[in-house]
């Protein structure tokens, strides 16, 4: 239910011509999500819950700065 309003909302805010890249990156977040749960519960089984959601938190930020600084197209929104 949350994510349909959030998609609704998000669409509602978005320019036309900007939809197919939003829908993109919900598939990349539902398709990438069985790795992240994967990692979260190995590092959660040995160590902590909380120590896992930091990890996994720190592989994201680095994962976005690499990308955007390597990708500068995907920064510009023409």
């Amino acid at each position: 239910m949350a994510r349909a309003v959030a998609n609704t909302v998000l669409f509602h805010l978005t320019p036309e011509a900007f939809y197919g890249r939003i829908t993109s990156m919900f598939t990349m977040d539902q398709a990438l999500q069985p790795f992240a749960v994967t990692i979260a519960g190995t590092i959660a089984q040995f160590t902590s819950a909380s120590l896992a959601v930091t990890v996994l938190a720190f592989i994201g930020i680095i994962f976005l700065l690499i990308v955007g600084s390597t990708a500068p197209q995907l920064r510009r929104l023409d």
